[in-house]
Protein backbone atom coordinates (compact mmCIF):
# COMPACT_ATOMS: atom_id res chain seq x y z
CA UNK A 1 0.00 0.00 0.00
CA UNK A 2 1.49 3.35 -1.08
CA UNK A 3 2.23 6.00 1.54
CA UNK A 4 0.70 9.39 0.73
CA UNK A 5 0.70 11.19 4.11
CA UNK A 6 3.45 13.77 4.41
CA UNK A 7 6.12 12.88 6.98
CA UNK A 8 6.96 16.07 8.87
CA UNK A 9 10.11 14.47 10.25
CA UNK A 10 11.68 14.81 6.80
CA UNK A 11 10.77 18.49 6.63
CA UNK A 12 11.92 19.16 10.19
CA UNK A 13 15.36 17.57 9.87
CA UNK A 14 15.91 19.00 6.41
CA UNK A 15 15.01 22.44 7.74
CA UNK A 16 17.36 21.91 10.69
CA UNK A 17 20.13 20.87 8.29
CA UNK A 18 19.61 24.03 6.24
CA UNK A 19 19.91 26.16 9.36
CA UNK A 20 23.10 24.36 10.35
CA UNK A 21 24.56 24.79 6.86
CA UNK A 22 23.99 28.53 7.14
CA UNK A 23 25.53 28.66 10.62
CA UNK A 24 28.58 26.58 9.67
CA UNK A 25 29.24 28.67 6.56
CA UNK A 26 29.73 31.85 8.59
CA UNK A 27 33.43 31.77 9.58
CA UNK A 28 34.01 32.04 13.30
CA UNK A 29 30.33 31.61 14.14
CA UNK A 30 30.09 30.59 17.80
CA UNK A 31 26.83 28.76 17.11
CA UNK A 32 28.82 26.20 15.11
CA UNK A 33 29.61 24.65 18.49
CA UNK A 34 25.93 23.60 18.59
CA UNK A 35 25.61 22.14 15.10
CA UNK A 36 25.95 18.49 14.13
CA UNK A 37 29.60 18.73 13.09
CA UNK A 38 30.52 19.42 16.73
CA UNK A 39 28.81 16.25 17.97
CA UNK A 40 29.89 13.60 15.51
CA UNK A 41 31.97 12.64 12.51
CA UNK A 42 29.42 13.90 9.97
CA UNK A 43 27.62 17.22 9.52
CA UNK A 44 24.55 18.85 8.00
CA UNK A 45 25.70 18.11 4.43
CA UNK A 46 25.15 14.38 4.99
CA UNK A 47 21.70 15.06 6.43
CA UNK A 48 20.79 17.19 3.42
CA UNK A 49 21.95 14.64 0.82
CA UNK A 50 20.40 11.63 2.56
CA UNK A 51 17.04 13.37 2.94
CA UNK A 52 17.27 14.66 -0.64
CA UNK A 53 17.49 11.06 -1.80
CA UNK A 54 14.73 9.94 0.55
CA UNK A 55 12.32 12.69 -0.51
CA UNK A 56 13.19 12.06 -4.17
CA UNK A 57 12.20 8.43 -3.73
CA UNK A 58 8.88 9.47 -2.18
CA UNK A 59 8.18 12.19 -4.76
CA UNK A 60 9.28 10.53 -8.00
CA UNK A 61 8.37 6.87 -7.34
CA UNK A 62 4.64 7.40 -8.06
CA UNK A 63 5.52 9.37 -11.22
CA UNK A 64 7.68 6.55 -12.59
CA UNK A 65 4.97 4.05 -11.67
CA UNK A 66 2.11 5.78 -13.49
CA UNK A 67 3.88 7.60 -16.35
CA UNK A 68 6.10 6.51 -19.20
CA UNK A 69 9.85 6.62 -18.64
CA UNK A 70 10.41 9.61 -20.97
CA UNK A 71 7.61 11.58 -19.31
CA UNK A 72 8.82 10.78 -15.79
CA UNK A 73 12.41 11.56 -16.78
CA UNK A 74 11.28 14.92 -18.15
CA UNK A 75 9.79 15.75 -14.74
CA UNK A 76 13.11 14.96 -13.04
CA UNK A 77 15.05 17.00 -15.60
CA UNK A 78 12.76 19.99 -15.00
CA UNK A 79 13.74 19.84 -11.34
CA UNK A 80 17.42 19.54 -12.31
CA UNK A 81 17.01 22.64 -14.48
CA UNK A 82 15.40 24.56 -11.60
CA UNK A 83 18.36 23.76 -9.35
CA UNK A 84 20.88 24.57 -12.08
CA UNK A 85 19.29 27.98 -12.70
CA UNK A 86 19.21 28.65 -8.95
CA UNK A 87 22.93 27.83 -8.80
CA UNK A 88 23.79 30.24 -11.61
CA UNK A 89 21.70 33.03 -10.07
CA UNK A 90 23.23 32.33 -6.67
CA UNK A 91 26.73 32.56 -8.17
CA UNK A 92 25.92 35.97 -9.64
CA UNK A 93 24.47 37.25 -6.35
CA UNK A 94 27.40 35.98 -4.27
CA UNK A 95 29.91 37.38 -6.76
CA UNK A 96 28.13 40.74 -6.64
CA UNK A 97 28.22 40.82 -2.84
CA UNK A 98 31.89 39.87 -2.71
CA UNK A 99 32.95 42.42 -5.35
CA UNK A 100 30.97 45.13 -3.56
CA UNK A 101 32.65 44.22 -0.26
CA UNK A 102 36.09 44.30 -1.88
CA UNK A 103 35.48 47.77 -3.30
CA UNK A 104 33.72 49.24 -0.29
CA UNK A 105 36.15 47.95 2.34
CA UNK A 106 39.22 47.83 0.09
CA UNK A 107 39.84 44.25 1.15
CA UNK A 108 40.73 41.78 -1.65
CA UNK A 109 40.79 38.91 0.85
CA UNK A 110 37.05 38.49 0.27
CA UNK A 111 37.89 37.14 -3.18
CA UNK A 112 40.05 34.46 -1.60
CA UNK A 113 37.40 33.67 1.01
CA UNK A 114 34.92 32.61 -1.69
CA UNK A 115 37.63 31.57 -4.20
CA UNK A 116 36.60 34.13 -6.81
CA UNK A 117 40.14 35.04 -7.88
CA UNK A 118 39.90 32.81 -11.00
CA UNK A 119 36.88 34.83 -12.12
CA UNK A 120 39.07 37.92 -12.46
CA UNK A 121 42.24 36.16 -13.58
CA UNK A 122 40.48 34.56 -16.56
CA UNK A 123 36.94 35.92 -16.76
CA UNK A 124 35.98 34.27 -20.06
CA UNK A 125 37.26 30.85 -19.02
CA UNK A 126 35.78 31.10 -15.54
CA UNK A 127 32.32 32.06 -16.83
CA UNK A 128 32.27 29.11 -19.21
CA UNK A 129 33.44 26.87 -16.38
CA UNK A 130 30.65 28.17 -14.13
CA UNK A 131 27.99 27.46 -16.74
CA UNK A 132 29.33 23.94 -17.30
CA UNK A 133 29.65 23.23 -13.55
CA UNK A 134 33.40 23.02 -14.00
CA UNK A 135 34.14 25.88 -11.58
CA UNK A 136 32.63 25.64 -8.11
CA UNK A 137 33.69 28.45 -5.75
CA UNK A 138 33.47 28.03 -2.00
CA UNK A 139 29.89 27.83 -0.66
CA UNK A 140 28.62 27.08 -4.18
CA UNK A 141 29.34 23.37 -4.43
CA UNK A 142 26.23 21.70 -2.98
CA UNK A 143 23.68 22.61 -5.65
CA UNK A 144 25.82 21.25 -8.54
CA UNK A 145 26.14 18.01 -6.57
CA UNK A 146 22.35 17.99 -6.17
CA UNK A 147 21.91 18.44 -9.94
CA UNK A 148 24.09 15.42 -10.72
CA UNK A 149 22.49 13.27 -8.04
CA UNK A 150 18.98 14.06 -9.28
CA UNK A 151 20.12 13.18 -12.80
CA UNK A 152 20.68 9.64 -11.49
CA UNK A 153 17.01 9.25 -10.54
CA UNK A 154 15.68 8.24 -14.00
CA UNK A 155 18.14 5.37 -14.07
CA UNK A 156 18.33 4.34 -10.42
CA UNK A 157 14.70 4.71 -9.34
CA UNK A 158 12.98 2.42 -11.90
CA UNK A 159 15.47 -0.29 -11.00
CA UNK A 160 15.07 0.43 -7.28
CA UNK A 161 11.32 -0.17 -7.61
CA UNK A 162 12.10 -3.69 -8.87
CA UNK A 163 15.53 -4.66 -7.55
CA UNK A 164 16.51 -2.30 -4.69
CA UNK A 165 19.37 -4.53 -3.55
CA UNK A 166 20.97 -4.37 -6.99
CA UNK A 167 20.88 -0.57 -7.03
CA UNK A 168 22.44 -0.39 -3.57
CA UNK A 169 25.14 -2.87 -4.57
CA UNK A 170 26.09 -0.86 -7.65
CA UNK A 171 26.18 2.42 -5.69
CA UNK A 172 28.22 0.80 -2.91
CA UNK A 173 30.71 -0.59 -5.44
CA UNK A 174 31.29 2.85 -6.97
CA UNK A 175 31.68 4.39 -3.51
CA UNK A 176 34.13 1.64 -2.57
CA UNK A 177 36.25 2.29 -5.64
CA UNK A 178 36.56 5.94 -4.62
CA UNK A 179 37.76 4.92 -1.16
CA UNK A 180 40.44 2.63 -2.60
CA UNK A 181 41.63 4.74 -5.53
CA UNK A 182 40.08 8.22 -5.32
CA UNK A 183 38.90 9.85 -8.54
CA UNK A 184 36.78 12.94 -8.93
CA UNK A 185 35.40 15.51 -11.36
CA UNK A 186 37.76 18.43 -12.06
CA UNK A 187 37.22 21.84 -10.49
CA UNK A 188 38.53 24.88 -12.35
CA UNK A 189 41.26 26.02 -12.23
CA UNK A 190 43.97 23.41 -11.87
CA UNK A 191 43.60 19.76 -10.95
CA UNK A 192 41.57 20.15 -7.77
CA UNK A 193 38.39 18.04 -7.68
CA UNK A 194 34.87 18.81 -6.48
CA UNK A 195 34.69 19.39 -2.75
CA UNK A 196 31.76 16.93 -2.68
CA UNK A 197 32.96 14.05 -4.86
CA UNK A 198 29.78 12.96 -6.69
CA UNK A 199 31.15 9.44 -7.26
CA UNK A 200 31.25 8.97 -3.48
CA UNK A 201 28.23 11.02 -2.36
CA UNK A 202 25.93 9.23 -4.80
CA UNK A 203 25.94 6.26 -2.42
CA UNK A 204 24.32 8.24 0.38
CA UNK A 205 21.77 9.71 -2.04
CA UNK A 206 20.94 6.28 -3.48
CA UNK A 207 20.47 4.85 0.02
CA UNK A 208 17.92 7.57 0.68
CA UNK A 209 16.33 7.05 -2.75
CA UNK A 210 15.85 3.33 -2.17
CA UNK A 211 14.48 3.84 1.35
CA UNK A 212 12.09 6.51 0.08
CA UNK A 213 10.83 4.30 -2.74
CA UNK A 214 10.32 1.42 -0.29
CA UNK A 215 8.35 3.68 2.02
CA UNK A 216 6.20 4.89 -0.86
CA UNK A 217 5.29 1.29 -1.64
CA UNK A 218 4.53 0.61 2.01
CA UNK A 219 7.36 -1.91 2.34
CA UNK A 220 8.49 -2.31 5.94
CA UNK A 221 11.69 -3.87 7.21
CA UNK A 222 11.49 -6.92 9.40
CA UNK A 223 10.91 -5.75 13.03
CA UNK A 224 13.80 -7.91 14.25
CA UNK A 225 16.14 -6.28 11.74
CA UNK A 226 14.92 -2.84 12.82
CA UNK A 227 15.63 -3.62 16.47
CA UNK A 228 19.09 -4.89 15.56
CA UNK A 229 19.85 -1.72 13.58
CA UNK A 230 18.69 0.50 16.44
CA UNK A 231 20.80 -1.44 18.94
CA UNK A 232 23.85 -1.17 16.68
CA UNK A 233 23.27 2.53 15.95
CA UNK A 234 23.50 3.58 19.59
CA UNK A 235 27.19 2.66 20.08
CA UNK A 236 28.07 4.15 16.68
CA UNK A 237 26.58 7.52 17.63
CA UNK A 238 28.24 7.36 21.06
CA UNK A 239 31.68 6.63 19.59
CA UNK A 240 31.26 9.47 17.08
CA UNK A 241 30.34 11.78 19.97
CA UNK A 242 33.45 10.77 21.91
CA UNK A 243 35.62 11.35 18.83
CA UNK A 244 34.12 14.80 18.20
CA UNK A 245 34.53 15.69 21.90
CA UNK A 246 32.14 18.68 21.99
CA UNK A 247 33.09 19.40 25.60
CA UNK A 248 36.41 20.76 24.30
CA UNK A 249 34.56 24.01 23.57
CA UNK A 250 34.29 24.53 27.35
CA UNK A 251 37.17 26.50 28.90
CA UNK A 252 39.43 24.19 30.88
CA UNK A 253 38.43 21.05 28.94
CA UNK A 254 40.24 21.83 25.68
CA UNK A 255 42.76 19.01 26.18
CA UNK A 256 40.30 16.32 27.33
CA UNK A 257 40.34 13.69 24.57
CA UNK A 258 38.93 10.19 24.95
CA UNK A 259 39.25 8.86 21.40
CA UNK A 260 41.84 10.78 19.34
CA UNK A 261 41.21 11.30 15.65
CA UNK A 262 44.61 9.72 15.02
CA UNK A 263 43.17 6.35 16.09
CA UNK A 264 40.72 6.43 13.19
CA UNK A 265 41.24 5.82 9.49
CA UNK A 266 41.56 8.97 7.35
CA UNK A 267 38.34 10.97 7.49
CA UNK A 268 37.54 12.66 4.18
CA UNK A 269 34.43 14.75 3.68
CA UNK A 270 35.18 15.02 -0.03
CA UNK A 271 35.15 11.26 -0.54
CA UNK A 272 32.54 10.54 2.18
CA UNK A 273 34.71 8.30 4.35
CA UNK A 274 33.13 5.27 5.94
CA UNK A 275 33.26 6.92 9.38
CA UNK A 276 31.09 9.79 8.17
CA UNK A 277 28.77 7.46 6.28
CA UNK A 278 28.20 5.12 9.21
CA UNK A 279 27.58 8.03 11.58
CA UNK A 280 24.83 9.62 9.46
CA UNK A 281 23.14 6.28 8.81
CA UNK A 282 23.13 5.51 12.53
CA UNK A 283 21.61 8.92 13.28
CA UNK A 284 18.99 8.37 10.57
CA UNK A 285 18.11 4.99 12.02
CA UNK A 286 17.75 6.30 15.57
CA UNK A 287 15.73 9.35 14.51
CA UNK A 288 13.39 7.24 12.39
CA UNK A 289 12.87 4.73 15.19
CA UNK A 290 12.64 6.99 18.23
CA UNK A 291 10.68 9.95 16.78
CA UNK A 292 7.08 9.33 15.80
CA UNK A 293 5.81 10.91 12.59
CA UNK A 294 2.77 12.19 14.48
CA UNK A 295 4.77 13.71 17.35
CA UNK A 296 2.90 16.87 18.45
CA UNK A 297 6.04 19.01 18.70
CA UNK A 298 6.55 18.66 14.93
CA UNK A 299 3.42 20.78 14.52
CA UNK A 300 4.24 23.13 17.39
CA UNK A 301 5.44 26.68 17.00
CA UNK A 302 9.17 25.91 16.84
CA UNK A 303 8.93 22.50 15.21
CA UNK A 304 6.49 23.78 12.62
CA UNK A 305 8.72 26.76 11.79
CA UNK A 306 11.74 24.51 11.24
CA UNK A 307 9.60 22.08 9.21
CA UNK A 308 8.44 24.99 7.05
CA UNK A 309 12.09 25.62 6.12
CA UNK A 310 12.39 21.99 5.08
CA UNK A 311 9.41 22.21 2.73
CA UNK A 312 11.23 24.83 0.62
CA UNK A 313 14.84 23.58 0.49
CA UNK A 314 15.99 25.38 -2.66
CA UNK A 315 15.01 28.98 -1.78
CA UNK A 316 15.95 28.47 1.87
CA UNK A 317 19.38 27.08 0.97
CA UNK A 318 19.95 29.94 -1.45
CA UNK A 319 19.05 32.66 1.04
CA UNK A 320 21.20 30.86 3.64
CA UNK A 321 24.25 31.06 1.36
CA UNK A 322 23.66 34.76 0.72
CA UNK A 323 23.16 35.36 4.46
CA UNK A 324 26.36 33.46 5.30
CA UNK A 325 28.42 35.55 2.86
CA UNK A 326 26.93 38.76 4.25
CA UNK A 327 27.53 37.41 7.76
CA UNK A 328 31.20 36.86 6.93
CA UNK A 329 31.46 40.49 5.84
CA UNK A 330 29.87 41.64 9.12
CA UNK A 331 32.23 39.49 11.19
CA UNK A 332 35.31 40.62 9.25
CA UNK A 333 34.45 44.32 9.48
CA UNK A 334 32.60 44.63 12.81
CA UNK A 335 34.24 41.82 14.77
CA UNK A 336 32.74 38.70 16.30
CA UNK A 337 31.17 40.21 19.39
CA UNK A 338 27.85 39.27 20.93
CA UNK A 339 25.90 41.90 19.01
CA UNK A 340 27.39 40.83 15.68
CA UNK A 341 26.50 37.20 16.43
CA UNK A 342 22.92 38.11 17.31
CA UNK A 343 22.49 40.26 14.21
CA UNK A 344 24.03 37.75 11.79
CA UNK A 345 22.33 34.61 13.09
CA UNK A 346 18.94 36.12 13.85
CA UNK A 347 18.78 37.96 10.54
CA UNK A 348 19.76 34.86 8.62
CA UNK A 349 17.18 32.69 10.38
CA UNK A 350 14.38 35.23 9.94
CA UNK A 351 15.27 35.73 6.27
CA UNK A 352 15.11 31.96 5.74
CA UNK A 353 11.70 31.79 7.45
CA UNK A 354 10.38 34.70 5.41
CA UNK A 355 11.54 33.16 2.13
CA UNK A 356 10.10 29.75 3.10
CA UNK A 357 6.72 31.29 3.98
CA UNK A 358 6.58 33.30 0.74
CA UNK A 359 7.62 30.28 -1.36
CA UNK A 360 4.99 28.08 0.31
CA UNK A 361 2.35 30.77 -0.20
CA UNK A 362 3.22 31.14 -3.89
CA UNK A 363 3.19 27.34 -4.41
CA UNK A 364 -0.31 27.25 -2.94
CA UNK A 365 -1.38 29.40 -5.94
CA UNK A 366 -3.57 31.75 -3.87
CA UNK A 367 -4.64 33.57 -7.03
CA UNK A 368 -6.64 30.48 -8.05
CA UNK A 369 -8.80 30.63 -4.90
CA UNK A 370 -11.61 33.18 -4.62
CA UNK A 371 -11.49 35.41 -1.57
CA UNK A 372 -13.76 34.32 1.28
CA UNK A 373 -16.89 36.45 1.58
CA UNK A 374 -17.85 37.32 5.14
CA UNK A 375 -21.45 37.55 6.31
CA UNK A 376 -21.12 41.32 6.61
CA UNK A 377 -20.11 41.56 2.97
CA UNK A 378 -16.45 42.18 3.69
CA UNK A 379 -13.82 40.31 1.72
CA UNK A 380 -11.16 38.30 3.53
CA UNK A 381 -8.14 36.55 2.00
CA UNK A 382 -8.28 32.80 1.64
CA UNK A 383 -6.16 30.85 4.11
CA UNK A 384 -2.54 30.26 3.19
CA UNK A 385 -1.62 26.69 2.34
CA UNK A 386 1.77 25.18 1.74
CA UNK A 387 2.78 22.58 4.28
CA UNK A 388 0.39 20.05 2.80
CA UNK A 389 1.98 20.34 -0.66
CA UNK A 390 5.12 18.44 -1.63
Amino acid sequence: MAITVRDLRIDFFRGLALLMIFIDHVPGNALSALTLQAFGTCDAAEVFVLLAGYSSGLAFAPIFQRASWPAATARVLIRCWDIYVAHIVLFCVVAGIVVSAVRHFDNPLYLEHVNLLPLFADTEGALVAVLTLHYLPNFLDILPLYVLLLALVPFALPLALRQPALVLLAAAALWGLVQVAPFNLPNYPGDAGWYFNPFAWQFLFVIGLVLGSLRHRGVRLDPRLCRLLVIASGPVVLVALLVAAPWRQIPGLEEVVIIPWSWLPPVSKTDLSVIRLVNILALFCLAGSLIRAEAPWLRGRIGGAVALLGTQPLPVFSVGIVASVLGAVVFFEAGRGLLAHVVVNLTGALAALAVAWIAAWLKSEPWRRPAAIADDGGAHPAPVAGLERR
